[in-house]
């Protein structure tokens, strides 16, 4: 079976290849795990985990992936080529 699905990226870590680059999926579990191991401590880690998830919910854009496409470059985040408001979309989840 033949798997379609477009694959969004988190940032370009490794370079200006695609096949380098970090998958959104994985930078947000990453950072998912992260953040709940942090609020494990004030016994709020589900809470830190959904944070983590949501923090780059916004570069689940094509928008986003064009502009990341284009930009190049090693490490280019969304400060370098988006002026956009990084936590609202997050915060639209979550409400």
């Amino acid at each position: 079976m033949c798997d379609n699905k477009p694959v969004f990226f988190a940032h370009t870590d490794c370079g200006p290849a695609p096949k380098n680059w970090q998958p959104l999926e994985e930078h947000l579990v990453n950072v998912a795990n992260l953040a709940k191991t942090f609020a494990d401590k004030f016994g709020s880690g589900e809470w830190g985990y959904l944070a983590g998830l949501w923090h780059d919910i916004d570069k689940h854009s094509e928008k986003f992936q064009q502009r990341l496409r284009t930009a190049g470059g090693e490490d280019t985040h969304i400060e370098r080529i988006s002026k956009s408001d990084r936590s609202t979309a997050g915060a639209q989840h979550a409400y």
